[in-house]
């Protein structure tokens, strides 16, 4: 079973890292007990020197941080955080969310 992510929705976890340290200070810009600064830089850097044109610097939130891979023709995006109630142990997980158009062509 996986985590529930951003959106309220269950996240299945892709990566499970162990022994990456909280940036200090990093909570003042998400929420006490939630990091993942430096997962995030790390995921961006790998992604870049890997062709991805990533121009954004990654984005805290309140449930960690997100890793803008780009935004049209949909969000695509990967979502970097701890496990709730641990500061050594880490998930990445990869979002796709369609456009507003897109959400309308659905209805």
């Amino acid at each position: 079973m996986g985590d529930v992510g951003p959106q309220g929705n269950e996240q299945k976890t892709l990566l499970h890292f162990v022994q990456v340290s909280p940036v200090p200070g990093e909570e003042e810009k998400t929420n006490p007990g939630v990091f993942g600064q430096a997962l995030a830089g790390w995921v961006r850097e790998k992604l870049i020197a890997n062709g991805y044109a990533i121009t954004e610097e990654p984005i805290p939130e309140d449930w960690g941080w997100v890793v803008m891979v780009h935004r049209k023709p949909f969000m695509l995006w990967v979502g970097c955080g701890n496990q709730v109630g641990n500061s050594k142990q880490w998930d990445l997980f990869v979002e796709a969310e369609p456009g507003l158009m897109q959400n309308f062509s659905n209805v």
